[in-house]
């Protein structure tokens, strides 16, 4: 629990390097160019939401301690730059044949407010990924 709580403190959240707004000043007229891709396309780890805009997704684990860390990353294909990032981390010693999580009371599926950044990257990812056909 106490390496859970270091490394939430230390490297979970969510940032935003350049809103959608600053991107949109930055590339006059592309938005609204944008067609969501709803089809579950993915590629190198990444789910393709339009022409422009991938959402990176990366686990590491298990980490010490039965810790897994999760990363995702909404990323400008064409220029590779970061808009916005969510880290988290989750604990548990997993299945075993099926039967219960040993040790339950050790399970953390996000860090504290956890649950929250990762909606704000979902609704980051919802406003790039531009109009529907």
């Amino acid at each position: 629990m106490v390496a859970h709580q270091y490394y939430c403190k230390k490297e979970a959240g969510f940032w935003v390097y350049k809103t959608v707004e600053q991107w949109k000043a930055q590339n006059p007229g592309m938005m609204e160019t944008l067609v969501a891709y709803n089809d579950g396309r993915s590629a190198n780890g990444a789910y393709i939401l339009n022409r422009r805009f991938n959402r990176a997704v990366k686990k590491g684990g298990p980490l010490l301690f039965n810790r897994w860390r999760w990363e995702q990353q909404i990323v400008d294909s064409k220029t590779n730059e970061i808009l916005a990032r969510y880290v988290d981390f989750s604990t548990g010693n997993g299945n075993i044949g099926g039967e219960p999580p040993v040790r339950f009371w050790l399970q953390n599926d996000y860090c504290s407010g956890g649950e929250y950044n990762k909606g704000l990257m979902y609704s980051f990812a919802d406003g790039v990924r531009g109009r529907t056909k």
